[in-house]
């Protein structure tokens, strides 16, 4: 009975707190209505990041907390329970975004994203917790298991599972003709060409099934020009090599390894081991960030065919519009695309308006999450010691 309390009260907390501080974050963004789009979104960015910093911080906060005030409860409800209620608490941030999210609906594109972003994370809280805390030739089992069972995902086993589940759909006769003519025209096999019914603009290539996916929302905004465009870009990256293929599978895999070795640190290193996973897991996603960026480079000289292509430029800024994407990011951050800005001049195409700044650095959304996860940090030494 003690562990069902644990995950209520888990998903409880996880679901409303978030959600208050979110809503409170978006009364300011809603008095822009007037303000460039680039501007909009240049301060919807904070809200976004802050809501996943809290759903980076909860579950090490909720492990620390089960320590302290819940020791008999079971630490895997806990987890999942904060999973699944920081993931619920983006409802006011998604609605605001999409003002056409209805609730049903925004609950089934939820758990498809859920679906698709945090089996990995569940995965890895699963071998982290059943992972041997010394070193030992046990572990590189569990290295194996943790590999192939994420791999098995990375490679195309989630998408398998979002088409009999029927979240992705074949797409319709108008797409599906343009992306066969773009890929006879680039001399690029396509297998099949899919929709996944949500109102954000996406696009994607899937390398090891060969095929595309188009949300419902970029098939019906954009005309012919600018979906051709954004299909020379996707099947830009059907044509990596096996080399990069099998680095783009191994992606999710290798960055979320460091977590499952979580208990050796901790054994190793003492309290402060925790952080040794958390350094890693920053290095790797900052080195696939930059080998996302060179490649997703050289697909936009792809959609553009090595010319002027205003199509493409109108193509790219539609979808940051729709997604309330920052056209311009700081310097420093970890990006996997360059700057929109910069995308539309190098496709022949000056914006409108001057180069915007980028997102603000200190939001206090972020910063509370912050702010918890130094607590959370002087609540683990302190029940260290």
């Amino acid at each position: 009975m003690i562990h069902l309390a644990a995950f209520l009260l888990a998903f409880v907390i996880a679901a409303t707190v978030p959600a208050v501080l979110i809503t409170l974050a978006l009364i300011p963004w809603r008095r822009l209505p007037d303000e460039p789009w680039t501007e909009r979104a240049r301060r919807f960015n904070s809200i976004r990041v802050g809501h996943a910093s809290w759903l980076l911080v909860l579950p090490f906060a909720a492990m620390i907390g089960r320590l302290w005030f819940m020791p008999t409860a079971s630490l895997p409800a806990i987890l999942v329970g904060v999973v699944l209620g920081s993931t619920l608490a983006s409802w006011p941030m998604d609605r605001a975004l999409f003002p056409t999210y209805r609730i049903r609906n925004w609950l089934a594109s939820t758990v498809v994203l859920s679906l698709m972003q945090l089996g990995w994370v569940f995965l890895a809280l699963l071998f982290a917790l059943l992972m041997p805390d010394t070193l030992s030739f046990a572990q590189l089992g569990w290295v194996i298991g943790f590999l192939v069972a994420t791999g098995s995902l990375s490679a195309g086993l989630i998408y398998y599972l979002l088409v009999i589940v029927g979240a992705l759909k074949p797409a319709g006769e108008r797409l599906t003709r343009l992306v066969q003519a773009c890929a006879a025209e680039a001399g690029i096999p396509v297998k099949s060409v899919w929709e996944i019914s949500t109102p954000a603009g996406y696009a994607a290539a899937l390398v090891v099934q060969r095929a595309l996916v188009f949300s419902t929302a970029t098939a019906a905004e954009h005309d012919d020009e600018e979906l051709r465009a954004i299909c020379r870009h996707e099947l830009a990256h059907l044509k990596e090599g096996p080399g990069l293929i099998a680095l783009r599978v191994a992606q999710l895999p290798v960055t979320m390894l460091p977590f499952i070795f979580i208990p050796t640190a901790m054994t190793a290193l003492g309290p402060l081991g925790i952080l040794v996973p958390l350094l890693v897991w920053i290095l790797l996603q900052r080195l696939f960030a930059r080998i996302s960026l060179r490649l997703e480079k050289r697909a936009d000289d792809a959609a553009r065919q090595g010319t002027e292509s205003p199509a493409y430029a109108r193509a790219l800024e539609r979808l940051h519009r729709r997604n309330l994407m920052p056209a311009v990011l700081a310097p420093n951050t970890a990006r996997t695309h360059p700057d929109l800005y910069d995308r539309m001049i190098a496709a022949g195409v000056t914006p409108d308006s001057p180069r915007p700044a980028p997102p603000e650095k200190h939001h206090w959304l972020p910063v509370s999450a912050q702010l918890l996860g130094g607590a959370t940090m002087l609540g683990w030494l302190l029940y260290w010691d």
